[in-house]
């Protein structure tokens, strides 16, 4: 185990969440491919012998089997497993998504969208992105928004005339997501399992649409956003809201 932990920081975070690269792979990220294979396959799989061989006669490397199945498995809101008890991304992100379900039994997710209206025009969007100097674009075609971020600016494109007021608090919430990190392990929404930049503005907007109900659920990450969250981003979601 505490070899594959090993290797696990010789790689970058972007391979270890799975997304793709335009750099050639190198010999270290061949390894963590094949035993993110391995580790995906049923222990019954045929296959799981060809790519351990593979493993050890291209890079004398011995696999050795690790508890990620047992995890997912025993999965349980009380004892939350981290990232770096997981060798294998994809099966982290199964037991990330198994917590989910297990939280959502409990959830009403109505209480954290129950204002109105629910959307704001164009007008009035660019109107208070100009106040808190967030450059805006938009387009007639597309259906997407998306921030981008040059040095000491904020911009972010649009589609559309009308915006869900919780869009727009979570993508405005990707110009900090770099400072507030919380792991897919508390999710609360399927996007929210995409990697932890999305988990964590999905967190922060339903921790900001109803505070006192979101530390219920999860009340450690509560906290956590409360002590951390820009001033202004709460100044811009009263008016918002």
């Amino acid at each position: 185990m505490e070899t594959h932990k090993k290797l696990r920081k010789l790689i970058s975070k972007t391979v270890r969440e799975c997304l793709n690269e335009s750099k050639q792979v190198s010999n270290n990220e061949d390894i963590q491919t094949l035993v993110d294979i391995i580790d995906g396959l049923n222990k019954s799989d045929e296959k799981r012998i060809k790519y351990i061989n593979m493993l050890k006669n291209n890079y004398n490397y011995d696999y050795i089997d690790g508890n990620d199945e047992e995890y997912i498995i025993n999965a349980n809101l009380a004892n939350i497993k981290k990232l770096d008890d997981f060798r294998s991304y994809a099966q982290y992100k199964k037991y990330s998504e198994k917590l989910l379900r297990l939280r959502e039994l409990t959830i009403n997710y109505s209480n954290f969208y129950n204002y109105s209206p629910t959307s704001i025009n164009k007008n009035e969007l660019i109107t208070l992105l100009e106040k808190y100097k967030i450059n805006s674009y938009f387009t007639k075609k597309g259906y997407y928004s998306s921030p981008f971020s040059r040095k000491d600016e904020m911009s972010i494109n649009w589609a559309g005339n009308e915006f869900e007021k919780s869009h727009v608090l979570h993508e405005i919430a990707h110009f900090f997501d770099n400072k507030i990190f919380i792991p897919i392990t508390y999710a609360l929404t399927d996007y929210s399992l995409t990697n932890q930049a999305e988990c964590t503005c999905d967190s922060i907007m339903l921790y900001l649409l109803n505070k006192d109900y979101y530390k219920t659920i999860l009340p450690k990450i509560g906290n956590y956003i409360e002590k951390n969250i820009p001033n202004w981003f709460i100044e811009l979601f009263n008016e918002i809201i």
